[in-house]
């Protein structure tokens, strides 16, 4: 058995696996070589049909790749802002204006950290009970949910 690796003229990896002895120049097709060996494709890429470890720029352009589109799902909702930025400009591998990102994503991030709903339909439920205790409780819990949204408003603005 032989380990090949098929790369085009540009020695960009197509495919890699193994093959009997007798079948391994089969491998490659019309405009592609075959070449001996295994490669770990994430992590090595070959160069004058050799393998060689990729360099770190290239590693991390691929981890962005990876990333670039997707909204991070790991955030600690107790992270003050400096944490919060520390843990973006992480996750998109130092490749973003974190500001920029804020104001594009303002939507994810306010309904991220928005009070639960359930804060205001209790509030609304003591509001009309009418028992005076429990009116006045409503009141208060409707008054900081409102201040709460006002200062989600207010740190994840749209500008």
């Amino acid at each position: 058995m032989k380990n090949y690796i098929i790369i085009d003229q540009n020695s960009n990896v197509l495919r890699h696996g193994s093959c009997n002895d007798g079948s391994f120049n089969a491998q490659a097709q019309e405009d592609e070589t075959v070449i001996e060996g295994q490669i770990d494709d994430i992590n090595q890429k070959v160069v004058d049909k050799k393998v060689v470890d990729k360099t770190q720029t290239e590693l991390d352009d691929y981890n962005f790749k990876l990333v670039e589109n997707m909204l991070p799902d790991e955030i600690d909702l107790n992270w003050n802002d400096g944490e919060l930025d520390t843990y973006l400009n992480n996750y998109y591998i130092q490749r973003i204006d974190i500001v920029q990102w804020r104001i594009d994503n303002y939507r994810y991030l306010r309904k991220m950290w928005y009070p639960k709903i359930e804060e205001y339909t209790d509030a609304q439920v003591k509001l009309n009970s009418g028992i005076p205790e429990l009116i006045q409780q409503g009141q208060e819990q409707l008054n900081k949910y409102i201040q709460d949204c006002l200062d989600v408003k207010t740190r994840f603005s749209k500008d």
